[in-house]
């Protein structure tokens, strides 16, 4: 049964990575998904080598029965299904964390496409933010000066109305300016939104992976110490095993609170609305990963 949800989960794995490989243009997430293929292969592989090993232990055990005896041929069997069991499961960890990789380095790359982005728009909006204080200043200049002209004479009348018209139209250029430069400003606040949404769901793709990696090797911590427990050993080498065992997978128990914290917060900083907001959710995601990681 094992063996056939691990076959059945590398399966779905390749069809997630072949995806990821013909959507993504970014050439380290296509190397990143042509290795996850692979490691999704090799898991098939090992599936099918744990489903063959648990038929021929059945068997064995079937033929056993029939003579009303056990032997070490039995045992032996038993013991490889286990083990190719276990190397199946292995292996389908192994998936995961190479499709968690493959995504996570798409997500590196929309940040920086972002940020590079939110930098381009944020140099534009300063520039039409001078252009228009330069458009107020020639507006009051313009106005000053047809003040004077109006003020000076009548014989001027003319050039008192051109200047009146020269003011009007720097004016409405500056108004028109500043409304741009307020357009380009809230473009700028929508691309860090973007950036700081970006970041933390890549802050939560590494989370998840180094909970998965740590739950992996809670697992094997738990099975060495199974080992040792049915061994010759003596006592004091089982209770290390024991104890190291049950401290590794509290440290697992840390990394999958920190990816559930990281998962959290960066469906916050997906929901949110204000760029200052996404950025502190973006924070508190990315410090969840750094504990997901410590305890990994």
């Amino acid at each position: 049964e094992e063996a056939d949800a691990a076959q059945k989960k590398a399966e779905a794995a390749k069809k997630i990575v072949v995806k990821i490989a013909q959507d993504t243009k970014v050439p380290e997430a296509q190397r990143e998904a042509k290795l996850a293929t692979q490691t999704a292969s090799k898991a098939t592989e090992a599936a099918t080598e744990a489903g063959k090993k648990a038929q021929e232990a059945e068997e064995s055990s079937k033929e056993a029965e029939e003579k009303a005896e056990t032997s070490d041929a039995v045992k032996g069997k038993a013991d490889a299904a286990e083990k190719a069991a276990g190397e199946a499961k292995k292996a389908s960890i192994e998936t995961e964390i190479a499709i968690e990789v493959a995504k996570a380095e798409v997500l590196n790359a929309e940040v920086k496409k972002t940020a590079q982005e939110a930098e381009k728009d944020a140099t534009e909006a300063k520039e039409q933010a001078e252009k228009a204080k330069g458009a107020a200043e020639e507006a009051k200049t313009h106005g000053e000066k047809a003040e004077k002209v109006g003020e000076s004479t009548k014989a001027h009348s003319d050039e008192a109305q051109q200047e009146n018209k020269n003011a009007k139209d720097a004016s409405e250029e500056a108004e028109n300016r500043a409304v741009d430069a307020l357009e380009e400003a809230y473009a700028v606040e929508a691309h860090l939104a973007r950036t700081a949404k970006a970041e933390a769901k890549k802050a939560e793709t590494e989370a998840v992976k180094a909970a998965v990696e740590a739950r992996a090797a809670a697992e094997e911590a738990k099975q060495e110490a199974a080992k040792v427990g049915a061994s010759k050993e003596p006592q004091e080498t089982k209770n290390k095993a024991n104890v190291e065992a049950e401290a590794t997978g509290n440290e697992a128990k840390k990394a999958e609170d920190a990816a559930e914290e990281a998962k959290e917060a960066a469906k916050k900083a997906n929901e949110a609305t204000d760029a200052n907001v996404a950025r502190s959710e973006a924070d508190k995601a990315i410090a969840a990963a750094k504990k997901a990681k410590k305890a990994r």
